[in-house]
Parts: C-alpha cells; sequence; structure tokens
C-alpha cells in the first residue's frame, strides 16, 4: 500500500488524500467513519478530502436515509482528469515562458556598447545544449577572417555548413587549428 501512496504524492496528492483516495477506490458506498478506519486516519481529516474529491469528479456523493455514503468512479476516468489538469498545468507554464521570453528578449544586449568596442577573440568553454548557438552567431556575424582553435567532436550541422558556404562566397577566409587526439581520424578526399 505503501508504493501506491508514494505514487500518488507524486501526482500531487497530499498523504492523507492518498489514503482517503486507497480506501474509497477499494471499498464501495463507505461512510466518512468507514474511509477514515480503513485510511488509518481521523474521521475529522476525512471530511474535506472527501467535498473535495466530490468536487474534482473523482468520487461520487450518495444520500441515504442516515449518512451520506461515498463511492469512487471508474479510475481510468479519474486518471484521464489528472492527466487533463497536468497537461492544462504544463500548457500553461510553458505559455508564461513563452511570454516572459518574448517580453525579456528585446532586453538582450539592450545597453548601449561602448563605440568603436570591438571583439577579437571569444573563447568558448565548456559543454552546453546550446553552444553550437553561440558558434553560429560569431559565424553569422563574421566579417572577413575567422580563426579557430577547436578539439573536433562528433557533430554535423547543415546550418553551419551553409553560413561557412555563405561566408566564403562573400570572400571570408576561415583558418582553423586542430588538437589532435587518438580517437580522431581525417579522411582525404
Amino acid at each position: 500500500m505503501e508504493k501506491f501512496i508514494v505514487k500518488l504524492k507524486s501526482l500531487g496528492l497530499t498523504e492523507y488524500e492518498s489514503k482517503v483516495f486507497i480506501a474509497v477506490l477499494r471499498g464501495t458506498l463507505m461512510s466518512a467513519s468507514e474511509i477514515a478506519d480503513s485510511a488509518g486516519i481521523r474521521r475529522t481529516d476525512v471530511y474535506n478530502i472527501l467535498k473535495s474529491f466530490v468536487e474534482k469528479g473523482y468520487c461520487n456523493e450518495i444520500e441515504t436515509n442516515s449518512v451520506l455514503k461515498y463511492e469512487m468512479i471508474d479510475p481510468d476516468i479519474i486518471f484521464d482528469k489528472i492527466e487533463r489538469d497536468i497537461l492544462k498545468e504544463k500548457e500553461s507554464e510553458l505559455a508564461t515562458l513563452k511570454e516572459t521570453i518574448s517580453n525579456l528578449k528585446p532586453l538582450y544586449r539592450s545597453e548601449q556598447q561602448e563605440k568603436n568596442k570591438i571583439v577579437n577573440i571569444e573563447l568558448i568553454r565548456g559543454y552546453n545544449q546550446h553552444r553550437e548557438g553561440k558558434f553560429v552567431e560569431l559565424l553569422q556575424n563574421a566579417k572577413k577572417e575567422i580563426h579557430f582553435m577547436i578539439r573536433p567532436e562528433i557533430f554535423l550541422s547543415e546550418e553551419i555548413d551553409d553560413i561557412a558556404k555563405s561566408f566564403y562566397k562573400k570572400g571570408g577566409v576561415i583558418k582553423s587549428v586542430y588538437e589532435a587526439g587518438d580517437n580522431y581520424k581525417v579522411k582525404k578526399e
């Protein structure tokens, strides 16, 4: 049972919600007292959880002559609802991210650079997923000549090839110094 509680908590339920969920899932037409006993928690803690589950559509609340009883709906329907909620939340987060990026992007390098300040050398170290983006930016902004000191890696890019071809066509020159290693071979022709 503990592994189910852990799984339900990973979906956003609290520990008590997870225990109540499992208790109602296992039983049929249970009162709050029966659910509390099955879940191993106080009855007073069960009422708000059951109310929340009814509002979310996880279980039905059935009025009898003496007491309210609860019954879980089909788990496939519940998990479909949870999946939709998760997707909706992630879509909202992505929309916020995109809006934030579009609002912040105009600020990128918006401060005026010192007049006539030219960077002659840039060192790109380390590895990250967007290092090639910086390389492409440097290649696109080059005017006459580019000098590289690089360690060959297994990375192919048609975009970089196209930019380099365009640079050559405009009369640009590229010179490279490579750090050779045991795992690097050059194929001629």
